[in-house]
């Protein structure tokens, strides 16, 4: 049996759809589909399809119509949640997506402390799914050994894990590489420990590059890395993956064999990013690089700047700032600006979006605090952010039927959390 392995596309992301690079993430899904119907191949998303549970409605329709290409063509298409698009109520767009018949999505439970898996059975494999939670439970789980996978009644016991999830393997830790990944790894051999027999591939989602990075091997167990990425970062790796060779890529897996033979398929619909890092004597020769650059650089669809400039003063940020839109406006093209620390001004910012803040060498967890500790202190709030949290995660893992006094037990134990954080105060 063939597959295809891709994961974390992020449809929905920022990028997707404030910036002039919003086309390719579609043209990515598109030559994706096209490939699969062409191969016959089932095709698995290791994670984040989308950038979140809940996406907009002309993103769902057009993504909809890719997904229908591949129903009528008697395409699988196996899907397990993300950290980002993990909706643990069940009302989230790939629960939508499943019940329409457009994809299969892998099923969980959390009972008793314990991550029960549930197989999909397509043509004489098993499917089970390790998805991903925002608080990295799914490392928790594997780690203490408290992961279940149910098996069914069929003799045939070949069986294939998508895992959204960080694990070292082929000397590649990802914490170390990238603290956007999360501080929790999973060693590999303590995957394969809570593994059933018979697994003979495990497609892996999460990390955002591609591991290993040969364009062929063998290997029952390999990262695809994101098609295009959901933020600057992604793209920056974009660029430093291009000068080694490297090409955004999904794979393309023959289970045939003892060991599955996997292959590299180049996106052709992959953004093209330049990334420089420099310092200049003046604000002037900043600008006139980039004019150049960007009016040269035909082939290139966004460009990353990171540049020191000596002397440069908080007055001028803005001019920058306003060149930098003018731009991208003139080019339509991404151009990314970032100013670094050691310039005596801490800003970042791109035409598509002249708020943004730089995250990319933050976790989930460390972005998630920042934002929390900002709003409070903008609302006056006194509760500390531990009990904000609490609070987060009770609305946010409250599931199931809702019984006649679910809103009054949901007031009482938020109403606990508050009094809690008031004594004395």
């Amino acid at each position: 049996m063939m597959i295809i392995h891709t994961g974390d596309l992020h449809l929905g992301c920022s990028l997707s759809r404030e910036s002039p690079l919003a086309r390719f993430y579609i043209d990515v899904l598109k030559e994706l589909v096209e490939k699969a119907i062409r191969e016959k191949a089932v095709v698995l998303i290791s994670g984040d399809f989308f950038d979140h549970y809940d996406v907009s409605y002309s993103l769902m329709i057009e993504v909809a119509r890719y997904l229908r290409q591949l129903r009528d063509n008697n395409i699988e298409v196996v899907v397990v949640p993300g950290n980002h698009d993990n909706a643990r109520s069940g009302r989230g767009v790939l629960d939508l997506f499943n019940e329409a018949g457009l994809i299969k999505l892998t099923r969980y439970e959390e009972i008793g402390g314990h991550l029960l898996l549930y197989p999909l059975r397509i043509n004489d494999y098993d499917f089970y799914g390790v998805p991903g939670f925002r608080n990295q439970a799914e490392s928790k789980y594997i780690k203490e050994n408290r992961v279940k996978f149910v098996k069914n009644n069929n003799k045939n016991n070949n069986v294939i894990i998508l895992a959204h999830v960080s694990v070292e393997f082929a000397g590649f830790r990802p914490r170390d590489y990238n603290r956007q990944y999360g501080m929790i790894d999973v060693v590999e051999n303590e995957l394969w420990r809570i593994m059933p027999s018979g697994t003979k591939y495990v497609a892996l989602g999460h990390i955002h590059i591609p591991i290993p990075q040969e364009r062929k091997f063998k290997s029952n167990i390999a990262y695809p890395g994101t098609p295009i990425g959901m933020n600057i970062e992604d793209l920056r790796e974009t660029a430093l993956l291009e000068r080694k060779g490297v090409r955004r890529r999904f794979l393309m897996v023959d289970l045939e064999g003892d060991l599955p033979l996997v292959e590299a398929v180049e996106l052709e619909s992959s953004p093209k990013i330049m990334y420089e890092k420099a310092s200049y004597i003046s604000i002037d020769e900043l600008r006139k690089h980039i004019s150049s650059i960007v009016k040269d650089g035909t082939d290139y669809h966004g460009f990353i700047f990171e540049a020191k400039v000596e002397g440069l003063k908080d007055e001028q940020v803005n001019e920058l700032r306003s060149f930098i839109q003018e731009i991208q406006r003139s080019y339509n093209k991404l151009v990314y600006l970032r100013l670094p620390e050691a310039s005596g001004v801490e800003n970042v910012f791109a035409g598509y979006d002249i708020h943004q803040v730089d995250t990319s060498s933050l976790s989930i967890e460390e972005i998630e605090e920042k934002i929390l500790n900002e709003y409070a202190g903008k609302l006056g709030l006194k509760i500390p952010i531990e009990k904000i949290k609490e609070i987060l995660r009770l609305l946010y893992e409250e599931k199931g039927e809702r019984s006649r006094y679910y809103y009054k037990e949901l007031y009482e134990k938020i109403k606990n959390i508050l009094q809690e954080s008031y004594k004395g105060g």
